[in-house]
């Protein structure tokens, strides 16, 4: 999924009144170079994958200027995965919460790069993981001015969570 203006024409709102991608149950897919905003429930959504995804290059809670257009719950949701994924080089803002891992394991926010995705102005956390979510990474990223917290680790988030260079 690549090139799409997604609940926006790129400037003006045009929101779904659910999420603007869900990946449920999919092999593989990758999500590039979108305009994700303005829906009614996450930017992307990926549930129980059944393979790795790639998240990478979109503009998720913005227009296409970066003007706030947010998503009405998370940027980007992963939730019952125990597959890898990669998120980055994603600018992220204005939603509820930047990303939300509930119950996903191995993914990977970032990369041993310079610099990644940034994670900016959402209204809670920037990054919230939860229910048992364990072994993931997240690295290289600018995740700031955010409503409450950058990182949020919740009591029944599971073990192995790096966070580095952030």
């Amino acid at each position: 999924i690549s090139d799409n203006s997604i609940g926006t024409d790129g400037s003006l709102a045009f929101g779904n009144t659910n999420d603007g991608i869900l990946l449920k149950g999919l092999n593989a897919a990758t999500v590039s170079d979108n305009v994700i905003s303005a829906n009614g429930g996450n930017g992307v959504n990926i549930v129980a994958p059944m393979g790795s995804h790639l998240v990478n290059g979109n503009i998720i809670g913005t227009n296409a200027t970066a003007d706030s257009m947010g998503n009405v719950s998370n940027g980007i949701e992963i939730k019952d995965s125990t597959v890898p994924h990669v998120v980055i080089d994603n600018l992220i803002a204005f939603n509820s919460t930047g990303i939300k891992l509930d119950n996903a394991n191995n993914v990977q926010i970032g990369q041993a790069t310079a610099f990644n995705s940034a994670i900016v102005s959402n209204a809670s956390a920037g990054i919230f993981l939860t229910r048992g979510s364990s072994n993931n990474l997240v690295t290289n990223n600018l995740i700031t001015y955010n409503g409450t917290d950058g990182n949020v680790v919740a009591n029944d988030a599971g073990g192995g969570n790096r966070f580095s260079k952030n």
